[in-house]
């Protein structure tokens, strides 16, 4: 096995990482889960775990936006 020189190394390792950089943006999203969050209505077809799951999303919903 050879060794990489490490001139070498380093140029492949800088492309690697100014490439990664290329895909960040610099905008803010400013929806939050407050704004964009709909309350989730049950309905008689639903099973008891889906119902404990709609329960716990909307209180997670009233307890940190309300």
């Amino acid at each position: 096995m050879t060794l990489v020189k490490p001139r070498k190394l380093g140029i492949v390792l800088l492309l690697t990482v100014s490439m990664l950089s290329g895909c960040a943006t610099s905008s803010h999203v400013s929806n939050s889960f407050c704004e964009i969050y709909i309350p989730v209505l049950s309905s008689p077809q639903d099973t008891e775990a889906t119902k404990l799951g709609i329960d716990s999303n909307n209180s997670v919903w009233l307890r940190i936006c309300q």
